[in-house]
Formats: C-alpha cells, structure tokens, sequence
C-alpha cells in the first residue's frame, strides 16, 4: 500500500492571489452543490442522478481530502455526521475500499504502519 497520490504544487509555480480566487469561487459553488444534493436527498431522488456524475463528484472530493490530509490538516471528511446514518458511512466505506480492491484488514494494517490512528 503507498501514500496516495495527492500532489503539491510548489509556492513559485501558482499566483497565489488567482488561486485564492478560485478557491473562493469553487467554496461557493461547492456550498450551492451540497444544498441542491441534500435537497435532492430529501425528496428521495438521490437514486435519479447519473452514476458517472456522482462517481465523478466523489473522486474530486476524495483527492483535494486526501491532499488536506497528506500536507497535515487533521480533519474528519463529513465533519459532524450526526445527520448521517452510521449505516450510510458504512455502505460508503465499503464501496471506497471495494472500488480500490482493498479488504478492511489493509485498512487496519495501513493505519497501524503509518500513524493516522
């Protein structure tokens, strides 16, 4: 099992002040997504949406978490989760670790050996 594969871009290569920006604007839109998914959640529509599109829309979110976590932010993915079902989290780790082909047991194992209990 390896590191995952988040790159960081070197300061000198980014304008800094274009990236801030697009940050912002990405924020923004992100917090409109979430609103618009939840609704859609709520009305029970979530199965409506296209597979590639929500597959698209994880992979994203899972690389910039990953990228958070490897430059050493110590954050939980869904901060509070009280109005998310353990059984919700459940099927959703299970799917990330099925799609990766990896058992629970290499879990456990890669935590052990690379300190992120």
């Amino acid at each position: 099992m390896s590191r995952s594969n988040a790159q960081t871009i070197a300061p000198a290569d980014i304008d800094v002040e274009a990236l801030r920006r697009e940050v912002e604007n990405l924020v923004e839109r992100m917090d409109d997504t979430a609103g618009l998914i939840d609704a859609l959640v709520d009305r029970g529509a979530g199965e409506c949406l296209p597979d590639a599109a929500l597959q698209g829309l994880f992979k994203a979110c899972v690389r910039l978490y990953a990228q958070k976590i490897d430059a050493g932010d110590r954050i939980t993915p869904c901060g509070n989760t009280a109005d998310i079902s353990a059984t919700s989290i459940m099927v959703t780790t299970s799917g990330l670790l099925k799609g990766a082909n990896l058992e629970l047991f290499e879990l456990g194992m890669w935590q052990s050996f690379s300190g992120t209990r």
